[in-house]
């Protein structure tokens, strides 16, 4: 199954998988996927509640599961937006430097992305995976949203 399908193929087949498998292949799903906060077959809203719902223990490898306990009880995030990228997605981190390089990814002399903080309760935050260093939390933009502000 090709990466930017996996998500999809999610959707189609929750019913048919154990909490435990589903939590493992959401995982994967996200951490593999290029985009999936602009995943067409996949609105946010569904995945918000799938981050949600699953087990986190699951969700998350041992050592993202220790950091996301550790959260602290109100937290700072921040989301660095590439030109032609969604807003409001659901991939944030603790770290500054990290969102100013997905800011800085894609931009070019004309099209420059944006950098986003927002300051929320730390039930906002739906898990953290570091799969791929880049110390992703993911965020219920939903409720933070009024809170966003531009850097």
């Amino acid at each position: 199954l090709n990466t930017p399908w996996l998500l999809t193929w999610l959707k189609f087949n929750k019913t048919n998988l154990s909490p435990k498998d589903f939590a493992k292949y959401l995982a994967i799903a996200w951490v593999s996927s290029e985009n999936p906060n602009d995943d067409k077959n996949v609105p946010i809203r569904t995945l918000v509640s799938w981050f949600r719902n699953v087990d986190k223990r699951v969700l998350m490898q041992p050592d993202d599961y220790k950091y996301y306990q550790s959260l602290p009880n109100v937290v700072t995030l921040y989301r660095g937006v590439s030109p032609g990228r969604k807003k409001y997605g659901l991939s944030w981190t603790d770290d500054v430097e990290t969102a100013k390089w997905f800011k800085q990814r894609f931009e070019e002399d004309r099209n420059k992305g944006e950098l986003l903080t927002v300051t929320v309760p730390k039930e906002y935050c739906l898990c953290y995976f570091n799969t791929r260093g880049e110390k992703e939390i993911i965020l219920d933009v939903y409720k933070a949203k009024a809170k966003i502000k531009t850097m």
